[in-house]
């Protein structure tokens, strides 16, 4: 990845010579050390923040099957969940 796509993904950070405090620059190595990936560093990260992302989607989806039965998991927009949990009376716990 470029220093122009960098600062195109906010996400990533500020600092495109440092690393992101999520990602470390020493997990990337153990995961191109394993074979696990072949990407870049900031290219690694923006799959891995976009992976955990979609991870935590479909959890949520899971969790709140019970309270919206029906719910396609698949196609999940989080969106449409909390306008969908919020309009049938559900508030996040504190």
């Amino acid at each position: 990845m470029k220093a122009e796509q960098f600062y195109q993904h906010p996400e990533l950070g500020d600092d495109f010579w440092g690393q992101n405090r999520n990602y470390t620059q020493e997990d990337w190595v153990d995961e191109v050390k394993k074979g696990d990936t072949r990407l870049g560093y900031w290219d690694w990260v923006l799959s891995e923040i976009e992976h955990d992302r979609d991870s935590q989607i479909y959890d949520l989806g899971v969790h709140f099957n019970t309270f919206l039965p029906g719910l396609e998991i698949s196609n999940l927009d989080i969106s449409k969940l909390a306008i969908a949990m919020h309009a049938n009376g559900y508030r996040v716990p504190k």
